[in-house]
């Protein structure tokens, strides 16, 4: 059996029930005879790596702290690619009318360099994080307030890292900048370097990319086996084809609609497919499969894949396996039943999330999350939303918002951000939402970030001075103020005064609103980017001026550290 295959069947692959990210034990070095021939000992993934990119761009809107300086042969490209934007009508409004040239050396622009890495398997479409950095002397001093050009990015030569494949690129990336306002480590003189950030989500694939299952010992008529029971298994109502057996050595796989934002999990099912598909060869499966899930320290991981691979048939054993709900087994069945279809076992996964004490609740949670949809799983995730834990508050509130849930209520802010604000019990939070995430299991609008407020009535004290650190932006309100007053220190030298209601998602607005709004009956604001304002939102929860713990969600697994 394949090492790939080895590890997806027969050892705990991802986490225990409420352990992401950790294995529960070593992985099992056995060779799993018991489950019989799987596509996953037969054959191992060809073109399943991440790939890097790396590119060269522009980033505009700079309040006069950027530069054009760069290498000769830096400058000659992005003058043509300039020109081929400007010919597709892709340049901002403010550059419009000037040349390539003078919008490479105007001070509201800097050159960069850009590189991002797509995970493995990703299918077109995709979004990843994108950082931004300035790999070269320049008289640039921060890219705070800028936004990244349309860009283009080629794979990098494997070994190596500076070397671009020549050829067309296979991803693009665009947006709005973050920089971390948060220092690097505790030591305060380890200042966050503004000459380096982040477009979340900003890249985008424009390929699929091929991934092929490549046979051990090749075979012509084992090859057609594969490629015909793939498809009977996974072959989508258009009828084309998923498997596509190219020779006696290689088979295409193209990931099928369904599952093109769970493609890892698509590919676990797909190597955990066995090769006989006869319904007394699946029953005998079966049978097995409930014996080894009744056994102490049986490897659910590998087990739910197999029964989900079955497919259907294994419905009446799944049910049988969460009747009762108790112990790891009852939760592993209902989340492969609900993955086959079966509702009812939506039921079974309520009374596993409302239980503090079940091995599996997280778990739970997160294929719940997936179901929000459904009335009875989303009247069980807004009870959760007034959890005492925070994790299980994320979880509850990804799959509403996933489903549009009016829980939830979202507010579209400008830099291509969002504002979430949710009414709870409990205690208040504010949340940072900065993850871009294509493979997790969690239904989350992959790279959109956003500032997610759990609470009720969230006030900012009254009596109140705050100034940023660099001295840019001040907010204060007296004692008997029912106002708050921001003031903004513009790319000009001057200062722009706005006023805000104590609410903390008013100020939120206030500070997000343009300097300078296009329709005239729009208020203005003080035109801060999403990472200024988290940077402030911050400050203000550890000076108890927001009554609220703060919490950045940069990674996935962040969320079950909270």
């Amino acid at each position: 059996m394949s090492k790939y295959a080895l590890i997806i069947l027969l050892a705990t692959i991802g986490y225990g029930c409420d352990a992401p990210g950790r294995h529960e034990r070593p992985v099992s070095t056995e060779t799993p005879e018991s489950l019989g021939v799987t596509i996953g000992s037969l054959c191992e993934l060809m073109g399943y790596d991440s790939v890097r990119l790396k590119g060269h761009a522009l980033v505009w809107g700079l309040p006069g702290t950027g530069s054009g300086e760069c290498p000769p042969f830096v400058k000659e490209y992005l003058n043509q690619h300039i020109q081929k934007l400007q010919s597709r009508g892709f340049i901002p409004e403010q550059y419009a009318n000037m040349s390539a040239e003078q919008i490479i050396s105007s001070r509201s622009t800097a050159v960069v360099g850009v590189s991002g890495t797509v995970p493995a398997g990703a299918p077109k479409g995709s979004r990843f994080d994108v950082d931004i950095s300035i790999p070269w002397s320049t008289q640039t001093t921060s890219l705070q307030g800028g936004r990244l050009f349309l860009t283009e990015l080629q794979q990098v030569v494997p070994g190596l890292s500076g070397r671009l494949i020549a050829g067309r690129s296979s991803a693009f990336a665009f947006g709005p900048l973050f920089i971390n306002p948060f220092s690097l480590s505790a030591d305060s003189s380890q200042r966050v370097d503004p000459r380096r950030a982040v477009v979340l989500g900003g890249g985008r694939t424009s390929i699929d990319r091929q991934i092929q299952l490549a046979l051990l010992d090749p075979d012509s008529s084992i090859a057609q086996q594969i490629q015909k029971r793939i498809n009977a298994r996974f072959r989508p109502p258009d009828g084309k084809k998923v498997a596509d057996a190219v020779n006696r050595s290689v088979i295409n796989i193209t990931v099928p609609k369904l599952y093109r934002e769970r493609y890892h999990h698509f590919l676990q099912l797909l190597l955990g497919l066995y090769l006989q598909d006869s319904a007394a060869f699946q029953e005998l499966k079966l049978k097995e499969l409930s014996e080894m899930a009744n056994q102490e320290g049986a490897d659910y991981e590998a087990i739910v894949l197999v029964w989900e691979a079955i497919g259907r048939n294994a419905l009446k054993d799944l049910e049988a396996g969460y009747r009762v709900i108790t112990g790891k087994k009852a939760f592993y069945a209902a989340q492969a039943a609900l993955e086959l279809g079966d509702r009812k076992a939506i039921d079974a996964l309520i009374k596993m999330a409302e239980d503090d004490h079940h091995p599996c609740r997280e778990r739970a949670i997160r294929v719940l999350a997936r179901a929000a949809d459904d009335v009875r799983g989303g009247a069980c995730l807004s009870r959760l939303l007034n959890s005492p834990n925070a994790r299980v508050r994320l979880l509850a509130y990804s799959g509403l918002r996933h489903s549009r849930n009016r829980r939830v209520r979202t507010t579209v802010l400008p830099y291509e951000f969002q504002l979430d604000s949710i009414s709870t019990t409990g205690e208040s939070l504010i949340c940072i939402w900065a993850i871009c995430d294509t493979v997790s299991s969690l239904p989350t609008d992959k790279g959109e970030p956003r500032i997610i407020i759990f609470g009720r009535n969230l006030y900012c004290r009254r009596n109140v001075f705050f100034e940023t650190q660099e001295k840019t932006v001040t907010i204060n309100s007296r004692a008997g103020d029912d106002k708050l007053t921001i003031s903004r220190k513009t790319g000009k030298g001057d200062y722009v005064t706005i006023q805000s209601y104590r609410a903390v998602e008013d100020l939120i607005l206030a500070m997000a609103r343009p300097l300078y709004p296009k329709d005239k009956g729009q208020k203005a604001g003080a035109g801060l980017t999403f990472s200024q304002i988290i940077g402030i939102l911050h400050q203000l929860c550890e000076r108890r001026v927001i009554p609220a713990r703060f919490i950045l969600l940069r990674k996935p697994e962040d969320i079950y550290q909270s």
